[in-house]
Parts: structure tokens; sequence; C-alpha cells
């Protein structure tokens, strides 16, 4: 009776080293964190995961949803505890400050196997490049506000707000005046012209 309890024994212990219990194949788990589920709903979320999963059978998407307030801390903390998430869903302002502690990853190895137009699919804006590397990749982006200083507008001979990308940078150019320290830069200006 022993023997036969010892055999058994040796028998589940060599079926869980190799997974025989169960020859499906594991999915890896893809943890995103993000903010909008509150803002846009979760079936605009549960469409791109569904759509995400179709195309990669073996991968499933973990939406892990977090409020706005607070969030960029809960990115810091996750990232000191060693829980990282695979994704994160961030404001672009935050990428210098993300790569220098170390929290993103450079995807140019990522994007290297892509074909060679890949980022031609993606505004010059999100071509920005962090210590010699491609950090982000864009899912999606607006304009929420555009605030500007109707007395410099005067001041510089500007008529009316830039109503194009384009403008915005020929308004930034004509605005800034290092002699007086007066400099207007919008992000995608600050970081193509400085």
């Amino acid at each position: 009776m022993k023997k036969s309890l010892y055999l058994l024994f040796v028998i589940l212990i060599v079926l869980s080293c190799f997974n025989l219990s169960g020859l499906a194949q594991e999915k890896t788990v893809v943890k995103w964190l993000q903010w909008k589920g509150n803002e846009i709903g979760f079936e605009k979320l549960l469409n791109i995961k569904e759509a995400f999963e179709k195309e990669n059978p073996d991968i499933t998407l973990e939406i892990v949803d977090s409020p706005f307030l607070g969030y960029y801390d809960k990115v810091i903390s996750l990232h000191r505890a060693r829980q990282t998430p695979d994704l994160i869903q961030m404001q672009f302002d935050w990428v210098w400050q993300f790569v220098n502690m170390g929290i993103l990853e450079n995807l140019d190895p990522f994007i290297e196997k892509e074909p060679s137009d890949f980022m031609d699919q993606y505004y010059a804006t999100f071509h920005k490049r962090v210590n010699n590397g491609q950090y982000i990749l864009p899912l999606n982006s607006g304009c929420v506000c555009l605030f500007y200083n109707t007395d410099l507008f005067r001041e510089f001979g500007i008529p009316r707000p830039p109503q194009t990308w384009e403008e915005l940078v020929e308004v930034a150019l004509k605005a800034t005046d290092p002699a007086k320290n007066k400099y207007v830069s919008p992000v995608p200006f600050r970081l193509n012209r400085l």
C-alpha cells in the first residue's frame, strides 16, 4: 500500500511539473492600468479588449480601472512595489518623468519588428524620442481646451486663437520673445522646437 501511494505521489509531481493536467496552453495575462472606464464607459473598453483578444488569442487583456485622481501616484507606487502593470495609460507630459524613473520600457526593439511604415500611422507629436528611445504609442489623444493670453495676442498682433496644430506652432513662434522672458510653448511645440 505504501509503494502504491508513493508511486501515485511521484506521478502527481511529474504531472504538475509538465503541466499535463491541463493540456490547454495557458494564456498570457497582460494588465492594462487606465482611468477611462468611468469617463467613457466600460463598453468601449470591452470592445477594445474583445478586438485585441481576437487578434491575439494567446493573450488575456486584464483591464484595471483606476480613477484619474491619484492615478499618477498610483503608477509610481505600483512601480516601487515592483507591480508595474504591463500597459499604462498616461498623460503625454508624464513621459519624461516615467522614463527617468525607469517605469517605461523602450519600445524600439518591438517597433523594429513591425513594417517600416509602422510609425506613419501616428502624428509626428507621438514620434518624440526620450533618451534616444520611443517609449509611448497613442491609443487616443485630444485637446480638451486651449488657454491663451489675450493681452499677449494683442501685443504680438495675433488676431485670434489658432485653429490648427500648424497655426498653434506659428503663433507660439511669433509670441515667443526670450529677450522679454515671454514664452509660448504648447507640448508639441516645446518638444519639436526647443
